[in-house]
């Protein structure tokens, strides 16, 4: 059985945004499991269970998708929690322009993979870039104040061009998740270069 999930990639420019923004979070000492970086992208749709025969119908839908859902400008402009902001189970970065967009292309996805058999997911999509998981209450003060306080810097990552879906193969390790890509598919009038 094959982990896979369809997700939203980040471009370079809003990555290296992000992670200093994430940089400020992690200075306040808190005992969080930071998102790496390299990792960074909306989940639009994950399954835990895919046997491989099955990758061919999967593959099909998230180009039916991606063929049919224009690409649109995303910001990320504002920071969230799961929980809260004073007692967070998850920090996250929150979509500001597109987030319309990106509801309607992960609700166009999932009814493309329902009509192949595919699961629907537990939960509505909610579009968020997870930045870190709690462990531990640990300067958990020191973060709420760097999240809230008066020095609390406005947030804004920037934006960018949402132009393609990208299909990955997730493995499990000692050291976390790796993440492989499948497939890239381009949105309606984004070129297929990532």
């Amino acid at each position: 059985m094959l982990r896979i999930f369809v997700a939203l990639p980040l471009d370079e420019s809003m990555a290296a945004s992000l992670s200093r923004y994430q940089d400020d979070l992690k200075r306040s000492g808190a005992n969080f499991k930071w998102t790496s970086p390299r990792q960074f992208h909306f989940t639009l749709y994950f399954n835990a269970e895919i046997s491989e025969d099955r990758l061919e119908p999967l593959t099909a839908a998230v180009e039916a998708s991606a063929r049919r859902n224009p690409s649109f400008d995303l910001s990320l402009d504002h920071v969230g929690a799961f929980g809260s902001l004073s007692r967070p189970r998850v920090i996250w970065a929150g979509v500001g322009r597109g987030a319309e967009q990106i509801i309607r292309l992960a609700q166009d996805l999932h009814r493309e993979l329902a009509r192949r058999d595919f699961p629907a997911p537990d939960k509505p999509f909610v579009p968020h870039l997870t930045l870190g998981r709690m462990r531990s209450a640990r300067n958990l003060v020191r973060l709420q104040q760097t999240l809230q306080g008066p020095a609390a810097a406005p947030f804004f990552a920037g934006q960018m061009l949402a132009g393609r879906l990208v299909l990955y193969r997730s493995e499990l390790s000692a050291s976390g998740a790796e993440h492989f890509p499948l497939l890239q598919a381009p949105l309606q009038g984004a070129s297929a270069q990532p």
